[in-house]
C-alpha cells in the first residue's frame, strides 16, 4: 500500500511542497488542461512527470506519478456521434504514451456529461477545513428552476421539490449563479467547464440514448481499447458514477454493482477493472461495500482504491 496524494496541475491550491509535507510518496494526475479527445503526448506527460518530482526551490520532491485519473472519455464516444472514432484511436495514442512512459494504472469514468457532481465546491466544515459536497435538495433547486429541464420535477419526490422551491426562492441572483457554476464546473485544472446552454444541448442529444444503449456503446468502447491495454501492460479502472444514480434524467451505468458485474464480464480481462470509490458507491445504502470487494476480488478483478481529496 503507497500512500498517495490527488493533484491537479500548476492551477491546483494544493502544490507539490504541500503533498511532501502530508507524507504522501505518490501523486494521481492527470493532463486535466488537454481537451478531451485530443491525444496526450509524450512532451506533455514527461512535463507532468517533471512538476511532480520538483519542489518550488527546484530540489527533487521524491514523489512518483503513480496513477492516472483520469484519462478522460470524450462525449463524442459516450453517444457515438461527431469524432467518436477518431477519439477511441486517440485514447490508444494516449493509453500507447502513457505505457512509454512508465505508467501502469489509468483511472476513467463514463459518466455522460457533467462527469461527477457537487452542488458546493467549498464547503466548510466543523474543523475550519472546506471539501465538495452534493445536496440533492439543492441539485433539484437547479435542475428545476434554474437549469428549467423540461419534467424536472417529475423525477424527484414532492418533498425535494418542495425544498428546492423554498430554496430557490431565498437565494439571491449571485448565489443562484453559483449554484449554477458549481453544479456545471468541471474539474480543477481542467479547461473545459459549460454553460446552461451546453448542457441543454447534451441532454437534448442524450435524449435518444436509452440506458441500455448507453452501455452497449461502453461495451464497445472497452472492447476497442482494452484488448491495446493489455498489450501495453496497462491496467483500466472505472471510477463509478459520483454520485451512484440518475441525474437530469440522464443514463447511469455505473452505480453499483451489478453494473460492474455487467461489465466486467462483457469484456473479461486482466486490464478491465473498477476503481473502488467507497465515497461513491458508498453513497447507496444498497451497494454493499464489503461484499463487492470480496466478491469481485474472488473473480480476479482488479480493485484500484479511489483517492479522498481533503482540503484546506
Amino acid at each position: 500500500m503507497r500512500q498517495t496524494w490527488r493533484w491537479f496541475g500548476p492551477k491546483d491550491l494544493c502544490s507539490i511542497d504541500d503533498i511532501t509535507q502530508v507524507g504522501a510518496v505518490g501523486v494521481v494526475s492527470a493532463l486535466h488542461h488537454v481537451p478531451n479527445g485530443v491525444v496526450w503526448t509524450p512532451e506533455e506527460i514527461a512535463k507532468r512527470y517533471k512538476e511532480i518530482a520538483t519542489r518550488k526551490d527546484g530540489t527533487p520532491s521524491g514523489l512518483t506519478w503513480d496513477v492516472v485519473e483520469s484519462l478522460p472519455v470524450s462525449e463524442d464516444i459516450k453517444k457515438q456521434k461527431g469524432n467518436w472514432r477518431e477519439h477511441i484511436a486517440n485514447y490508444k495514442i494516449s493509453m500507447r504514451n502513457l505505457a512509454e512512459s512508465g505508467m501502469e494504472v489509468i483511472c476513467y469514468n463514463f459518466m455522460p456529461v457533467l462527469d461527477w457532481t457537487r452542488t458546493d465546491l467549498r464547503w466548510t466544515v466543523p474543523n475550519g477545513g472546506s471539501c465538495m459536497r452534493f445536496d440533492v435538495n439543492d441539485f433539484a433547486a437547479f435542475d428545476i428552476y434554474i437549469l428549467k429541464r423540461p419534467g424536472a420535477a417529475a423525477d424527484y419526490t414532492n418533498a425535494i421539490a418542495d425544498e428546492a422551491g423554498r430554496r430557490v426562492a431565498a437565494m439571491s441572483e449571485d448565489e443562484k449563479k453559483t449554484l449554477g457554476r458549481n453544479v456545471t464546473m468541471g474539474l480543477p485544472g481542467s479547461t473545459e467547464s459549460m454553460s446552461l446552454e451546453d448542457v441543454q444541448a447534451h441532454l437534448d442529444e442524450y435524449g435518444a440514448i436509452s440506458r441500455d444503449q448507453l452501455q452497449k456503446h461502453f461495451v464497445q468502447f472497452l472492447e476497442e481499447v482494452v484488448p491495446e491495454a493489455e498489450k501495453l501492460g496497462l491496467r483500466l479502472c472505472c471510477h463509478p458514477d459520483d454520485p451512484p444514480f440518475a441525474l437530469l434524467g440522464l443514463p447511469r451505468v455505473m452505480s453499483t454493482e451489478a453494473d460492474y458485474k455487467f461489465i466486467l464480464d462483457a469484456v473479461d480481462s486482466p486490464s478491465n477493472g473498477m476503481t473502488l470509490c467507497s465515497g461513491s458507491l458508498g453513497a447507496r445504502p444498497d451497494n454493499d461495500l464489503p461484499g463487492m470487494m470480496e466478491r469481485f476480488r474472488a473473480k480476479g478483478a482488479l480493485l484500484a482504491p479511489a483517492q479522498c481529496e481533503a482540503r484546506q
